[in-house]
This record gives structure tokens, C-alpha cells and sequence, in this order.
């Protein structure tokens, strides 16, 4: 019989789940003896293998890790999928700290697009530190680079004012009204 201080090893023990089931999907929950619980809801609704919407939140109780949220719409602390919202997620769209996808919001992120504290994207970035083909930022690096600090090739910025830059970012500004 293991005593109180012994580790328990998680793969051999057998889990039971509070299984809520309704006609949108699955909940699957765990409370854990000192109150903080695991939850994972995943949809009935799925496309191809992937399930329209999962949702992880706290620790999988079978591993003691956090379990990537995996779904067309999956939320995480880790998330993948087309939309995708955690603190590390890649997706088409991504909402994250970390992220990765074709247009990022995020604090840092690596994508196509995006917008974010630190954003490397390949077409647009707007971003405190911004490198991208079009970059706006405190820091701009890029063709086309608008901000305090501008790098690049056409670059407005506190020293510079390239005629071409100046009529690039004015024309954006104009698209985007």
C-alpha cells in the first residue's frame, strides 16, 4: 500500500469522468482533491476527423499535462485549429500570447498577417516591433516600414520620410477609411 508521500504514477491509475452529454456534445469533467478541476467539452458536430469546437481548460488528469484543444474552433491553453484561442495556438486565425497562422493577433506571433506586440508576418505586420513586407510599429522593418524606428527600404519614420513610403501608407490609410 503506497504511503501519503509516494508518487502517484497517472498511467496506471484509472480515471473517472463526470460525462455531461446534450445534443451540442460532450463535457468531460475531473475534480481533482484539492478543488481545481479539468474540463474538456468537445462537439458533436465535426469536419472530416476534427471536431467543430473542443475546449480544454486545466490540467488532463490521465497525463498531469495540459491537453492541446484541437477542433475547426478550439480554445486552450495550447489550441490548434482554424480558429484558434490560447496562450500558445496556430491556426487561420489565431488569438493567442504565442501564436502562428495565417492572420495573428497576438503578443508575439509569426504569420501572413498580423497584429501584436512583437509580429513577423510575410505581408503585414502592425505591432510595437513590426517586420513584414508593410511593417507600422514603434520598431518597422520592411519594404515598406512606418514608425518611430524605420528599416527598410521606403521607410517613414522620425528621420526619414521617403516620398514613395509617404505615398504608400497615405494611400492605405485612405483604403482603410
Amino acid at each position: 500500500m503506497p504511503d501519503g508521500n509516494a508518487p502517484v504514477n497517472l498511467a496506471a491509475s484509472n480515471v473517472e469522468y463526470k460525462t455531461v452529454k446534450n445534443r451540442l456534445g460532450t463535457w468531460k469533467i475531473f475534480v481533482y482533491p484539492n478543488g481545481t478541476a479539468y474540463r474538456e467539452f468537445t462537439s458533436s458536430a465535426s469536419i472530416g476527423n476534427w471536431p467543430l469546437i473542443n475546449v480544454t481548460i486545466g490540467r488532463n488528469p490521465e497525463t498531469g499535462s495540459r491537453k492541446t484543444a484541437k477542433g475547426v474552433f478550439a480554445i486552450g491553453r495550447f489550441a490548434l485549429g482554424f480558429l484558434a484561442i490560447g496562450q500558445v495556438a496556430a491556426g487561420i486565425l489565431t488569438f493567442a500570447q504565442l501564436g502562428a497562422g495565417f492572420l495573428v493577433l497576438a503578443q508575439g506571433g509569426i504569420g501572413y498577417a498580423g497584429v501584436g506586440q512583437v509580429i513577423i508576418a510575410l505581408e503585414f505586420a502592425a505591432a510595437q516591433v513590426a517586420v513584414a513586407k508593410t511593417a507600422i510599429g514603434q520598431i518597422a522593418v520592411g519594404k515598406y516600414a512606418l514608425g518611430q524606428i524605420g528599416l527598410g527600404q521606403f521607410v517613414w519614420d522620425m528621420k526619414h520620410r521617403h516620398p514613395e513610403a509617404v505615398e504608400y501608407f497615405t494611400n492605405l490609410w485612405q483604403t482603410l477609411k
